[in-house]
């Protein structure tokens, strides 16, 4: 590993990561207020990462059964998918409106042993 991350490009993924860990102290870190929720973090948060939770849409009625009875349960139910999928079914209208008390709804079905299935004709973009 060594010999691979040496030069430019060790030197770019340090000058990445000391933005990134920058980035991060700005907007989330020097924000937090004690007891007080900033919606905007959560959305930072998820950037950091790559991903965004998801629940399909037909896991609903399950999910809000679950909140009620065993909460963090109902979690599980939460499917990580890359931002750049979420942009992307934003602009297919396949995310849809939600109380902003539920995780983002997407139009899609889930299979426990296949994951998510678009219901559109889609190529799997999270492999790109």
């Amino acid at each position: 590993m060594d010999e691979i991350y040496q030069g430019e490009i060790a030197e770019s993924w340090q000058n990445t990561y000391e933005q990134s860990a920058k980035d991060f102290e700005m907007a989330c870190l020097r924000s937090l207020r004690p007891f007080e929720a900033d919606p905007n973090l959560e959305k930072e948060f998820y950037k950091a990462f790559d991903s965004i939770e998801v629940l399909p849409e037909p896991l609903l009625p399950e999910y809000m059964q679950m909140q009620t009875e065993n909460p963090l349960l109902a979690e599980e139910l939460l499917i990580p998918i890359r931002w750049k999928r979420y942009y992307t079914l934003i602009g297919k209208g396949q995310v849809l409106p939600r109380d902003r008390t539920l995780p983002p709804l997407v139009a899609a079905d889930y299979n426990d042993e296949l994951g998510l299935q678009w219901r559109e004709d889609h190529k799997n973009e999270d492999e790109d």
